[in-house]
């Protein structure tokens, strides 16, 4: 997940406490510091002001390295989960009146069950907005990335590019736009871009890292290919190959830029099927995969998994499930994926 995304989720968080903060401080300015305990009640206890305080700091803390989709479960749980930290304000304010003989304690403790069903229609509309402001955002950021790098999220730079792939190499190992490759990994042929080359996408696992390297290393002229930086390899004959590779979902994500047939070829027969998703999202449940994706789990979804998936004949997918052991829920998710219920 990258900074920006993460940012916006804490925001998410502490929005709901600087609103809540600043009723008490409101009344405060308008009527003094009367009636301490009453403002307590109200605004701590009733509110959930202090409770919230709480939940916003346990929240911060616990999203830390998280990935995006199990961000994304526990905003849609947030309301649900408060619940306990806006009871406990209410059973320990209950039980310390009791401690000091006053029997309306015993109400006061359990008063917050009452006030609950109302929290949480609060807490859902605050879910909603911040989906609303979440998807919009990243539809809006990754519509730019599109049209420029072929991919949401691209950290391939096209400066260059022209340079490498703006000519057409009239040989049989270059491409021209009309090859049958493999569906996986997932290629854009960048002809309305004026560049004769594929864009190309996978994913691998960081043991498969060397065999890549050995593989471009088969093709171009030796070059140093290291991670979250950009490469540019050349081959004495014209052909050429623009990469950068980065850590994402488990795994290393590799984008490149290719004239070259032969590499491409090789790509294919070398890496046929990206790692499963419980791979990519080890803290993800088949059942979050049918709600609709948004942000790395969309983007992971469209450019890596369905291509190979979508295309894969039943005796692959089958092979592919029993290779990855899947669960017997992923199974049954993928298999009604492939049928088309999802």
């Amino acid at each position: 997940m990258n900074k920006s995304t993460y940012r916006f989720f804490q925001v998410a968080i502490w929005i709901p406490a600087a609103l809540f903060l600043s009723l008490p401080f409101l009344e405060i300015l308008s009527r003094g510091m009367e009636n301490v305990e009453n403002m307590f009640v109200a605004y701590g206890l009733w509110f959930g002001t202090l409770a919230y305080l709480i939940f916003a700091m346990w929240a911060s803390w616990y999203i830390k390295g998280k990935p995006e989709p199990l961000i994304v479960r526990l905003v849609w749980w947030a309301p649900v989960m408060f619940i306990p930290f806006y009871g406990i304000p209410w059973i320990v304010y209950g039980l310390f009146h009791v401690a000091m003989g006053d029997a309306s304690g015993f109400a006061m403790a359990v008063l917050w069950v009452a006030f609950s069903p109302y929290i949480i229609i609060a807490g859902y509309v605050c879910v909603a907005v911040t989906f609303v402001v979440y998807h919009m955002f990243f539809k809006a950021a990754n519509a730019g990335h599109e049209v420029m790098h072929m991919a949401p999220r691209s950290s391939l730079n096209m400066t260059g590019a022209a340079e490498l792939f703006g000519k057409k190499v009239e040989r049989d190992v270059f491409v021209g736009g009309k090859e049958d490759f493999a569906f996986y990994p997932r290629k854009t042929f960048l002809g309305q871009q004026g560049l004769f080359a594929y864009h190309t996408i996978l994913m691998i696992a960081g043991s498969e890292f060397e065999g890549f390297r050995e593989l471009v290393g088969a093709v171009f002229d030796q070059v140093t290919i290291k991670q979250d930086q950009e490469s540019i390899c050349t081959s004495g004959d014209g052909g050429g190959l623009k990469l950068a590779v980065r850590q994402e979902f488990n795994g290393l994500i590799i984008e490149l830029i290719t004239n070259s047939k032969t590499f491409l070829e090789k790509l294919d027969a070398s890496f046929k099927a990206p790692p499963p998703p419980w791979f990519a999202f080890p803290d993800m449940q088949p059942i979050e995969a049918i709600m609709n994706k948004q942000g790395s789990l969309e983007y992971w979804w469209d450019w890596i998994w369905n291509p190979f998936w979508e295309r894969a004949s039943a005796e692959t997918r089958a092979d592919y499930l029993s290779a990855h052991k899947a669960s017997d829920e992923w199974a049954e998710y993928l298999a009604g994926q492939a049928n088309g219920s999802d």
